[in-house]
């Protein structure tokens, strides 16, 4: 089954039905995310702070894509399949987030058991809400949209506000902390910050049914991501973080910039 009131997209991403600026924000922002996640993975050292983020660039390039294909294909079961995997990446996203968060602050040590039954319990709820069909109340052929369900909106606004403030919490507790060196103080901000821009922007962007404004407001969703990604780069710069060598990180930040001037310039 098909939308009848729109058209095939050509090669499954582009259409003339919406809007342009959709693509400049967001395949600009898939391919620097797919950049940095090899770049890290290939320069710097293998331990869990550099793994987790890895894992972050790959999940909002997922959310991306998916989103791309959401906003342009009108096969009833492409985008039914799609929006499931978009429900499920974005659940993911803050996750992993508060794990680079807490591996960073605690230098890579173990998590204790508590953060991960929480971690694997906030996933595993997510079962039982897809199985009694709690994520979507029905599909508008009129639209063409999927329709989502109250239950899923709510329980993936909550895991991400209070990945939010959880971030907030825990980066105040450290910045107040006498035992903590100012340059450490300064990188758990700034990554803090960066967390906080990607995680909040989502938010904001892709709630625009209950904040009543238009939903065209997704395409600024990459904005928090490339905010997020300038972060760390400047970290990889200053700080030295994931053990990346001097020479790859300078080499590194100049194709980040030249590719993020071209985003800016197609705008």
């Amino acid at each position: 089954m098909i939308c009848p009131e729109f058209t095939q997209p050509f090669l499954f991403f582009f259409s003339s039905e919406v809007p342009q600026f959709l693509y400049y924000s967001h395949i600009p922002a898939i391919i620097i995310s797919l950049f940095l996640s090899f770049f890290i993975f290939r320069f710097g050292n293998k331990t869990k702070s550099p793994i987790s983020l890895f894992f972050i660039t790959i999940i909002f390039s997922i959310l991306f894509i998916s989103n791309i294909i959401l906003w342009t294909n009108i096969n009833v079961n492409t985008l039914t399949f799609f929006w499931f995997l978009n429900q499920f990446v974005f659940l993911l996203l803050p996750i992993f987030s508060l794990c680079l968060f807490f591996f960073f602050l605690k230098n890579d040590s173990v998590l204790s058991n508590f953060y991960k039954i929480l971690g694997i319990t906030a996933t595993i709820i997510f079962i039982p809400i897809i199985l009694l069909g709690y994520n979507i109340d029905y599909f508008d052929l009129y639209t063409c949209e999927v329709i989502e369900g109250k239950w899923i909106l709510f329980y993936q606004n909550s895991i991400l506000i209070l990945s939010i403030l959880w971030i907030i919490a825990s980066t105040i507790k450290k910045v107040i902390s006498k035992n903590e060196e100012k340059d450490t103080k300064k990188k758990i901000i700034f990554l803090a910050f960066g967390l906080w821009c990607m995680l909040s922007f989502l938010f904001f962007t892709w709630n625009s049914k209950f904040f009543n404004y238009s939903f065209e407001i997704e395409q600024f969703s990459s904005i928090g991501v490339i905010i997020f990604l300038l972060i760390i780069t400047y970290l990889i710069v200053k700080f030295k973080i994931f053990g990346i060598k001097l020479i790859a990180a300078q080499v590194f930040v100049w194709i980040l910039v030249v590719l993020i001037g071209l985003q800016f310039f197609f705008i």
